[in-house]
């Protein structure tokens, strides 16, 4: 029986020291020929994205067609599969023009010549978010309520100044519902100042608007006063 640990931990080390001398992260296949360019045959410009469709290259060892832009410096990349022939391309923070680069890519990395294309994105939903900004004075705090017709996953965050006048962000609210209404609680029953903003996956932020309200008041229930009450059907 010790023979046979012995041999076993032999195998497992050898396979150890074996599998760290190949290089496991470069490609599979091994074919010098790059794949042929993407053809766009239509785009829809959708809010804050674009929605492309090509043809893909009659290439059996195609792997994905990949979708690149940049913005305020970050470049943003985008792929889709050999199965499709369409690609959505998100995140674009204002309608405005963006030049957007297509290539075909094969099992090998073998990246094809560039497609450049030009997209116009639609408001970002974020902007229309912003622009349905409501608020109101609540029990303790202020009530934010907005739309989002567009069914897109923002956050509407909100500011104000703690007790060292140091700004700082109490509650930011997540949701693609198209009608949101929450509370931000806690404050005394003082004129208060709140920011609200609003910001999508893709850290397009928009301005900031300010909302100066006095919070209701609010008295927090003695829990001295609380008593247990057990009924018949509980566990």
């Amino acid at each position: 029986m010790k023979t046979f640990r012995i041999f076993i931990f032999t195998v497992l080390v050898s396979g150890l020291f074996y599998g760290c001398s190949e290089d496991i992260n470069r490609p599979i296949e091994s074919n010098p020929n790059a794949p042929g360019k993407v053809t766009v045959t239509e785009i829809v410009n959708l809010p804050g994205s674009a929605y492309i469709v090509y043809t893909v290259p009659n290439d059996p060892d195609l792997l994905y067609v990949m979708a690149t832009y940049t913005q305020n410096g970050i470049t943003r990349e985008f792929k889709a599969s050999y199965y499709t022939n369409t690609l959505l391309i998100e995140g674009f923070g204002q309608a405005a023009n963006y030049q957007v680069d297509l290539c075909a890519v094969n099992r090998s990395e073998k990246r094809s010549e560039i497609t450049s294309i030009t997209v116009h994105p639609e408001r970002p939903p974020v902007m229309e978010v912003f622009e349905t900004l409501q608020s109101r004075p609540t029990f303790g705090g202020i009530n934010i309520s907005y739309k989002n017709e567009s069914g897109a996953f923002v956050a509407v965050g909100v500011l104000t100044n703690n007790d060292k006048e140091e700004l700082y962000e109490p509650y930011t609210s997540y949701s693609n519902r198209p009608e949101v209404s929450f509370s931000v609680r806690g404050f005394e029953t003082e004129e208060r100042t709140f920011g609200v903003y609003v910001r999508d996956k893709w850290s397009n932020n928009t301005d900031t608007v300010y909302f100066t309200v006095t919070p209701l008041f609010e008295l927090p229930l003695d829990k001295s006063l609380f008593k247990e009450m057990k009924l018949r059907t509980d566990a």
